[in-house]
């Protein structure tokens, strides 16, 4: 009995330790308590023996917007066992108060799943204060696909009475004290949807420094070189050597002021401009600003810094959408810009009866390329009565580079024809309004074929084109394939009758080696008996 319990003793030990050693799932965050705005981190960290299959999920995804993840792994073998960890690290940014809970991770790793839960934050909203407010706006709430827009960070300051001193007489801005405007769409990379930076943010903001000892704003994490201090003594001017005191800094930058009155209180507004172009239909999200710091103000009649404070904007949608259906002509071939100039061309000026053309319509102008689709040219019935097409319109390059589709056709009528000219539309994006062009008329000598009957033409030239079915057989393949240059069977049956003859044969060679080895002292004292008489 006592020594059933030691070894149910023995398995209660191993059976938390084999847990262990199969894996285990954690996830943290960085704090508990936030304002809202205020970004903080989610990590996720996974330690066994067997690696992960993929990143894990999280059951609520959408509690707030994600950025990431990072990853951290490292592997380390102890007494032979083998232990991988792998880290991942979100960060994540609210957008409201409440509770931000993501409910549970999830991953995979060696056929199981494991589960972990994420700690709930709770978001606060920012203590209210009078000195600042930011906001996002835009120049157009809607835009069509490769249309450029500006999307503006207006960062509002309480200003000063009349008569404050320099250097405050146009912006409460402390110098040397600068506030700190986080603008996520203001940084590199930044992913804003279907829209794209027309250029680099880096280089916008670049244009508004000023020394770091001026009133201004540190923008995300932008930063300059530091001065050299050894530039002035004659051993500087190399931009492209490091220098041990070129540690950067952060870069402070300062849009010109614009002062403004409202409802009997006076700002000053800076403004950080950046340009966009939509890419694609769909809507265009740029995440709230935040703004934190201290600015100059007024106690009285002193002249005093006020508290620090935290200002938050509004997240900014644009949407990308398509021409409007309204008005829409039904010669409308997906065409967005401001001008276009057809052209519809021949690769022969004379031909005979159901002869194979080819008719090029290049469309120069400025339109979206992204957005140009196959012009239907038969839904024109003088065109469909005079030619026949067969094929998809080839999209290729006219020679000066604008946009063309090739046609193939085929001439039904005899006599001296022409191409009809071809009616296209276009959506203005600058008078948005819908506007139509026709092609030239393209001259066409046909010569008659006598009997000449289109319906059998095309019926015999719909099989050149048309798929061939696959043809069903009842007929089973043979094990044996036999062909004009070799008749040795298929690997198939050699393999199968490897499979066939090699168990028997193996039985046969153990049964004779197991009777052989019972009989190995009969047959030595035999051997040795017959090398005898030999003798």
């Amino acid at each position: 009995m006592g020594r059933i319990r030691a070894i149910a003793a023995l398995l209660a030990l191993a059976l938390p330790a084999a847990a262990l050693a199969a894996g285990g799932l954690e996830a943290s965050v960085s704090k508990r308590d936030v304002v809202e705005g205020d970004a903080f981190v989610v990590s996720v960290v996974w330690s066994g023996e067997n690696d992960p299959d993929g990143a894990p999920s999280f059951s609520n995804p959408a509690a707030a917007p994600l950025a990431g993840p990072r990853t951290e792994q490292s592997l380390s073998i102890v007494n032979g066992r083998r232990s991988a960890r792998r880290a991942w690290h979100w960060t994540a940014m609210p957008e409201g108060t409440g509770v931000v809970a993501f409910g549970t991770a999830t991953l995979r790793a060696g056929g199981r799943e494991y589960r972990a839960p994420v700690p709930p934050v709770r978001v606060g909203a920012p203590p209210p204060q009078p000195w600042a407010r930011v906001s996002l706006r835009s120049d157009k709430a809607e835009v069509l696909v490769e249309e450029s827009f500006a999307v503006m960070v207006d960062v509002d300051l309480l200003a000063l009475p009349a008569g404050a001193p320099s250097p405050f007489d146009k912006t409460p801005l402390v110098p040397r004290e600068p506030p700190h405007l986080v603008a996520p769409h203001l940084s590199a990379g930044a992913s804003s949807g279907p829209c794209e930076p027309a250029e680099d943010p880096s280089a916008a903001l670049s244009r508004l420094l000023v020394s770091g000892s001026a009133a201004g704003f540190t923008v995300n994490d932008l930063r300059e070189r530091a001065p050299d201090p050894f530039a002035s003594m004659g051993f500087g001017g190399f931009p492209s050597m490091p220098s041990f005191f070129d540690e950067g800094r952060a870069a402070v930058v300062a849009p010109p002021p614009e002062p403004f009155s409202e409802n009997g209180t006076n700002w000053v507004r800076h403004s950080f401009p950046l340009s966009f172009r939509a890419t694609a239909e769909g809507v265009c999200r740029f995440a709230a600003p935040r703004l934190e710091g201290h600015v100059a103000t007024t106690e009285g009649n002193a002249l005093v810094r006020s508290s620090d404070f935290v200002a938050l904007g509004r997240p900014l949608e644009v949407r990308v959408v398509p021409p409007p259906a309204e008005g829409r002509p039904a010669s409308f071939f997906g065409a967005l810009g401001t001008q276009l100039r057809p052209e519809a061309t021949l690769d022969a000026q004379s031909c005979r009866q159901g002869d194979p053309l080819e008719l090029t319509l290049s469309l120069e102008g400025d339109l979206v390329d992204s957005t140009i689709r196959a012009p239907d040219l038969f839904a024109d019935p003088v065109f469909a009565a005079r030619f026949r097409g067969w094929g998809e319109p080839r999209r290729t390059k006219a020679p000066n580079g604008a946009p063309a589709f090739v046609y193939q056709i085929r001439p039904l009528e005899a006599g001296t024809i022409e191409v009809p000219p071809v009616a296209l539309s276009f959506y203005d994006t600058s008078s948005r309004a819908y506007r139509t062009v026709h092609t030239a008329p393209v001259p066409l000598r046909v010569d008659p074929v006598a009997g000449f009957d289109a319906a059998a033409l095309f019926a015999d030239a719909a099989p050149e084109n048309a798929p061939v079915p696959d043809v069903p057989t009842s007929a089973l393949p043979s094990a044996l394939r036999f062909s004009p240059e070799d008749s040795r069977p298929s690997f198939f049956i050699l393999h199968s009758s490897f499979f066939i003859f090699f168990p028997p044969l193996l039985y046969v060679l153990v049964v004779l080696s197991a009777f052989l080895f019972r009989r190995r002292r009969d047959l030595g004292a035999a051997l040795r008996r017959g090398s005898a008489r030999g003798r």
